[in-house]
């Protein structure tokens, strides 16, 4: 198959069902990268790399550029050490990368055409990864990455085959709803937990919840408590702005909710998340820093697992971090992979030395028991 490669700095130049056909049973649609762009996140442009056959989409992927730092995935003691660094020598710890993916989606998002074989498959995502690195050449880019790619699909392959570096990703920590209500959930969980939980249930008894497809008047509300929730977080690459939780309601109308917490008169916490026919996505939970806050995102997850079986969804999908405790609420974890290839031999080696100190599966245990079962 003759095809062609495209580059196009929005996804408003690619047809929205060009595009949403590439991803059958995705929730993170063109509707939501739309919104991503609305959002004017700081310190990324984006790209959106295409394969065309003819006038037909064949191939699709987002990708961003991004001055990324060293550290992003280092926490404890040593991070202290690499921030004065990287007060002192900014240059030395942060590069310029161009990056298959999004920092705001769950995995990469590459596509073809439903029904296309895995040869074709591999072909097409291999011409993608070709694409991005002519755009790295063309604008100078040394570093290039592919985002959290699921560890069985083809584009992991391709990346495996093309010498990339390889490394744990985030994960997805994904629980199956195959219980009927709440009291069935809850019954699937340990004696300890089950007890937890329930303990957990009585103090948030004055909590109400009130779920929202508008938030604007709440907004500085909701704001706060996002920027208290980023400031305590070990891993940070992107920053959201106001314009993103705006956005993604607007553009995704009727395929995402904010649940807004409150306690009196008071906004305690919030939950924006996506969802469609099949499943729920869980993106953002934001709380101040009281301690008794744990409270309310567990009373949020059995709220979200609730409208999950009211919607009649199969899955819902709580997303990246708190590995250990959302396992131990019943998740299982679906493993990604990240890709990286400098195109400066010398720098690449450097990067592969770093990588083997700033894995994800050396400061978390649960990504490293899962690492154990994918060597």
């Amino acid at each position: 198959m003759e095809t062609e490669l495209h580059i196009f700095p929005s996804i408003a130049a690619i047809d929205r069902a060009a595009w949403d056909a590439l991803f059958p049973n995705e929730i993170e649609t063109w509707d939501y990268y739309r919104a991503i762009e609305d959002a004017c996140l700081p310190g990324f442009d984006w790209r959106y790399v295409t394969v065309w056959h003819g006038d037909m989409l064949v191939a699709a992927a987002p990708a961003f550029v991004t001055d990324y730092r060293l550290d992003t995935t280092i926490v404890g003691p040593l991070k202290r050490w690499t921030e004065r660094l990287a007060r002192l020598l900014p240059r030395l710890m942060s590069i310029r990368m161009l990056c298959l993916g999004s920092p705001v989606s769950e995995i990469c998002h590459a596509g073809t055409p439903p029904g296309t074989t895995p040869e074709q498959r591999y072909a097409l995502l291999a011409r993608l990864l070709d694409g991005l690195q002519e755009v790295a050449a063309r604008e100078r880019i040394g570093l290039i990455a592919v985002k959290d790619t699921p560890m069985d699909s083809i584009l992991s392959e391709v990346c495996w085959a093309a010498q990339y570096t390889r490394l744990p990703g985030m994960p997805i920590a994904a629980l199956s709803l195959d219980f009927a209500d709440l009291d069935g959930y809850l019954k699937k969980l340990s004696r300890v937990t089950r007890k937890d939980m329930k303990r957990k249930l009585r103090d948030a008894a004055a909590v109400r919840v009130e779920a929202r497809t508008n938030i604007d008047d709440v907004l500085p509300q909701v704001m706060a408590l996002y920027e208290s929730t980023w400031q305590r977080s070990d891993l940070r690459l992107e920053h959201l702005t106001p314009e993103y939780f705006t956005a993604v309601l607007r553009h995704m109308a009727g395929r995402a909710t904010c649940f807004l917490y409150w306690e009196g008169e008071r906004l305690a916490a919030f939950n924006l998340v996506l969802h469609d026919e099949r499943r729920m996505i869980d993106k953002f939970f934001g709380t101040d820093n009281q301690p008794r806050r744990i409270n309310l995102y567990h009373l949020s997850w059995l709220e979200n697992v609730r409208h999950c079986l009211v919607r009649h969804l199969a899955v819902f999908q709580a997303g990246q971090a708190f590995y250990a405790e959302k396992v131990r609420l019943g998740s299982r974890l679906e493993g990604n992979w990240q890709f990286f290839s400098h195109r400066s031999r010398p720098i690449d080696f450097l990067l592969r030395l770093v990588s083997r100190v700033v894995r994800l599966d050396r400061i978390d245990p649960e990504i490293r028991v899962l690492m154990a079962r994918h060597k």
